[in-house]
C-alpha cells in the first residue's frame, strides 16, 4: 500500500470520525436541554415541596394563636356579656388570660376594651401604658382602618407584622365583640412573631436556600428583599384575613445546586463523543484498509484464478499430449512383434503388451497388478534375469533360451532391462527366434557345402591336370598322339 493510499484512507476516516462526532454532540446537546430542564425541575420542586410545609407550618402557628384570642373572645362574650356582671369579667379576666398566655409562647399580651377603652389588660407590668387607651380613637390611620375593618366584618382584623414600639417584630390582631348588633367593644392581642417564625422552622432554613415574607398588603417584614426579584417559588400562607405571601429561592441561584450535574453530563457527552469519534475512526480506517485488501486480493485471486485455469489448460493439453503420447508409445509397444513385460522386483506385472496378450492368452487388463507367478508360470524362471539386473543395473541377455511352457522346439532371444535402481523394475523382451536360428543354422549348413564344394573343385582342378598329362603321355607311347 503507497503513501497517497493510506494518507487518503486516514483522511477519509478522520472525516467520517468528525461527522460522527458532530452528530453525537448535536444529539447530546439536545439530549442536555431536557435533562437541564429536568434538573431545574426537580430543584424547583424541592424547593416548592419544603415552602409549602413550611406555609402551612407558619399558617398553623398563627392560626394556634389567633385560636387565643378567639377563646378570650368566646369567654368574654359568656361571662361579661350574656351574664351581665362585669365584676365576674373582673375577677375571672387575669386568671382566664393568664392560662392564654402561658398555654402558648409568643403571645405578648391581652387587652379587653370595652367600648374601645383599653381596661384588661394582661400581663399589664409590661403593657401599663395601654391601659385605659382608647384604640378606637388612636391617631395611627393604619390602627384606626384596622378597627374599622373588625368591625364592618365581625372578623379579626390583623396588623403588620410590624416593628413594635415596645420592640421587636410583632403582629397585632383585633376582633370586634357583639352584642346582639350592638358593638361591645374590642378584644386584642400582640403576636411577639420570633417564637411563631421559629415555631414554624423559618429560622432554621436549609442552608442553600433564602426566603422573604411579605404580609397582607405585600410589604416584606421579613427575610431578604431580593428574593421576590429572583423568580422565587411562592406560597400563599392562608389566615383569617388574607394570606402572607413566602418566596423562596436557592442562595446562590436557581441552576447553581446541580451545575455538578451539568458538568459531569458535559463530560460523560465529551467523553462518549471522544469515544465514538475514536471508535468511527477506527473502525472506518480498518473497514477501509480491509476493503482495500480485499479488493487487492481479489485481484491477486483474479490473477492467480486466471494463472490456474491457464495452469489447468496447460496441463489439461500436456496431459492430453502425454495421454497421446502413451498411447502412441502403447501402440508401439503393441505393434512390436516381441513380447514386452514390466515386472517389479516382486514379481508384480506393471506392463503387459498385445503379442504377450496373443501368446500367452491373458488380456493385459487380467495381467497388470497380478503376480507373474500366477499369469504365466513360464515366464517365472526368467525372474532371475531380472534379479541380476536389478542387482547389477545392466542389460541381461539370453539368446538361446527354451521357455518350459513353449512348444518343443521354439527358441526365444530373452532381454531383460533394468528401469533403473530407484524404481525396483525392469522390462522383459522375449522374441522368437526359432525361424532366424533355422535359418542361421541353413545358412551355416549351406557356406559349409559351397566351402565342401570348392574344396571338391579344387581338389579335381589339382588332380585333373597331372591326369591329363599322363594321359598325353600315354597316348603318345602308344603312337596315336593326334594334334588337335
Amino acid at each position: 500500500m503507497d503513501r497517497r493510499v493510506s494518507r487518503t484512507i486516514r483522511l477519509k476516516s478522520l472525516l467520517i470520525a468528525t461527522l460522527v462526532g458532530i452528530l453525537l454532540g448535536g444529539v447530546l446537546y439536545l439530549v442536555e436541554r431536557p435533562y437541564y430542564r429536568l434538573l431545574a425541575t426537580q430543584e424547583r420542586d424541592r424547593v416548592q415541596v419544603w415552602s409549602a410545609r413550611l406555609g402551612a407550618a407558619l399558617g398553623t402557628s398563627v392560626s394556634r394563636r389567633l385560636a387565643l384570642l378567639a377563646g378570650l373572645k368566646a369567654h368574654v362574650v359568656s361571662i361579661a356579656i350574656k351574664d351581665g356582671n362585669a365584676e365576674a369579667l373582673n375577677s375571672s379576666f387575669e386568671g382566664f388570660a393568664t392560662g392564654l398566655y402561658h398555654s402558648t409562647p409568643g403571645v405578648r399580651n391581652f387587652i379587653v376594651a370595652p367600648a374601645g377603652v383599653n381596661k384588661y389588660v394582661y400581663p399589664l407590668e409590661r403593657n401599663k401604658k395601654a391601659l385605659g387607651h382608647n384604640i378606637m380613637a388612636d391617631q395611627r390611620p393604619t390602627v384606626r382602618r384596622d378597627v374599622q375593618r373588625t368591625v364592618e366584618t365581625r372578623m379579626p382584623a390583623l396588623s403588620g407584622p410590624y416593628e413594635l414600639r415596645q420592640g421587636g417584630l410583632g403582629l397585632v390582631v383585633r376582633d370586634a365583640v357583639y352584642l346582639g348588633d350592638a358593638l361591645w367593644g374590642l378584644v386584642s392581642m400582640v403576636i411577639d412573631m420570633p417564637p411563631v417564625l421559629e415555631e414554624a422552622g423559618v429560622l432554621e432554613i436549609p442552608e442553600g436556600l433564602v426566603l422573604g415574607l411579605h404580609d397582607v398588603r405585600g410589604k416584606l417584614f421579613y427575610g431578604s428583599p431580593e428574593v421576590f426579584s429572583l423568580s422565587p417559588v411562592l406560597v400563599k400562607v392562608l389566615l383569617p384575613e388574607g394570606a402572607w405571601e413566602l418566596g423562596v429561592v436557592p442562595k446562590r441561584g436557581w441552576g447553581v445546586s446541580f451545575d455538578f450535574a451539568i458538568a459531569i453530563f458535559r463530560g460523560l457527552a465529551l467523553a462518549i463523543v471522544l469515544l465514538a469519534g475514536t471508535s468511527a475512526y477506527l473502525l472506518s480506517n480498518r473497514q477501509q484498509h480491509l476493503t482495500l485488501a480485499v479488493v487487492e486480493r481479489t485481484d491477486e485471486l483474479s490473477t492467480l484464478n486466471a494463472d490456474l485455469k491457464l495452469e489447468n489448460t496447460r496441463r489439461r493439453e500436456t496431459e492430453a499430449l502425454m495421454s497421446r503420447q502413451q498411447e502412441y508409445i502403447q501402440d508401439i509397444i503393441d505393434s512390436m512383434p516381441s513380447m514386452i513385460v514390466g515386472v517389479t522386483a516382486d514379481g508384480v506385472i506393471k506392463l503387459w503388451n498385445l503379442r504377450a496378450a496373443d501368446e500367452l492368452g491373458i488380456m493385459a487388463r487380467d495381467a497388470v497388478n497380478s503376480q507373474l507367478k500366477d499369469v504365466a508360470p513360464g515366464i517365472v524362471e526368467y525372474m532371475s534375469m531380472v534379479g541380476r539386473a536389478l542387482e547389477t543395473g545392466e542389460v541381461q541377455r539370453d539368446l538361446r533360451r527354451h521357455r518350459l511352457d513353449a512348444e518343443e522346439g521354439l527358441i526365444e532371444d530373452v532381454t531383460v532391462y533394468p528401469l533403473g535402481s530407484e524404481r525396483h523394475e525392469v522390462v522383459i523382451r522375449i522374441d522368437d527366434v526359432t525361424e532366424r536360428v533355422g535359418i542361421e543354422q541353413r545358412m551355416i549348413q549351406t557356406e559349409r557345402m559351397v566351402s565342401l564344394g570348392g574344396l571338391a573343385a579344387g581338389m579335381a582342378h589339382e588332380i585333373n591336370n597331372p591326369l591329363g598329362g599322363c594321359c598325353k603321355v600315354s597316348r603318345i607311347s602308344n603312337g596315336g598322339w593326334t594334334p588337335h
